[in-house]
């Protein structure tokens, strides 16, 4: 803009302002109105799906598996304790009244069937350590029927050979980062068990999950397991202050953080 132009315009809003001062205020003010009554109505779309060109092949793609599986999120809800019973026990419980929530819940993962892969251990092994189990084995069968013999002695005495095999079961005893010689999700220490919860919508709708996650918390604090068990939330990991070991247990998502219970034993679990 030119700078005479420039120069008129200003003169004639200092004009303005010095003949009508109360319109130009008002004016203002119901500017100011409309702009704060449009901004409520502003909403924010968190599905980064939606912000995508819907004509994309991927985009239909994905909202298909969507509408299959319910998309890929999930939360985790861990309970530890360290009593592997009365925790089996809760696990149960809690994994059983989520499932029956079909409005919001399509599954409950916590355990699966493992007997099976322990039974058919070997057909999944390398042949090599087939083939080391073989001679372990035949070593030590030898080394007993040899020594259940009549005949069997000995100028210089030796040790029984023994069969370790700790290695090998060691080796084996995880597909994936399930162990296999338990049904249940639990950890190493038999002190931690995982329920994977599978909402029936995408974990892009934040809004959707973080009602959904504190309806889970309130429901679960008002849950009672075995044995009069309750679930309580705690972030702090201090011991429980009557001196008892107690179980705790997590909910995670991305927009909430971590949620902690415990779960003192037999009569409490916290989540």
């Amino acid at each position: 803009m030119p700078e005479k132009a420039r120069q008129r315009v200003a003169s004639a809003w200092a004009g303005l302002l010095v003949r009508r001062p109360g319109g130009v205020l008002a004016a203002l003010l119901a500017v100011a109105a409309l702009s704060a009554w449009a901004s409520s109505r502003l909403t924010i779309n968190t599905n980064q799906l939606d912000l995508i060109s819907q004509d994309l092949r991927q985009v239909k793609d994905v909202k298909r598996v969507v509408e299959m599986v319910g998309g890929a999120g999930h939360l985790i809800v861990a309970l530890r304790g360290s009593d592997e019973r009365t925790l089996k026990a809760v696990a149960d419980h809690v994994a059983g009244e989520l499932s029956r929530d079909t409005a919001h819940v399509r599954s409950v993962t916590y355990k699966v069937a493992t007997e099976w892969m322990r039974a058919k251990a070997g057909l999944f092994m390398e042949t090599a350590d087939l083939e080391e189990l073989r001679r372990r084995v035949t070593a030590k069968l030898q080394d007993v029927v040899k020594r259940a013999s009549p005949f069997f002695f000995e100028i210089r005495k030796t040790e029984p050979v023994k069969l370790e095999l700790a290695d090998l079961i060691d080796k084996y005893r995880r597909i994936g980062k399930k162990s296999i010689t338990d049904d249940y999700y639990i950890s190493d220490d038999r002190q931690m068990i995982l329920l994977i919860v599978k909402p029936l919508w995408d974990g892009n709708e934040l809004a959707k999950t973080g009602a959904f996650v504190d309806a889970l918390r309130a429901r679960l604090r008002a849950t009672r397991g075995p044995s009069g068990a309750r679930l309580i939330e705690d972030y702090s990991g201090k011991p429980d202050p009557d001196g008892r070991d107690e179980p705790d247990a997590r909910d995670h998502h991305p927009a909430h953080g971590n949620s902690r219970c415990r779960c003192p034993q037999p009569t409490r679990a916290e989540m």
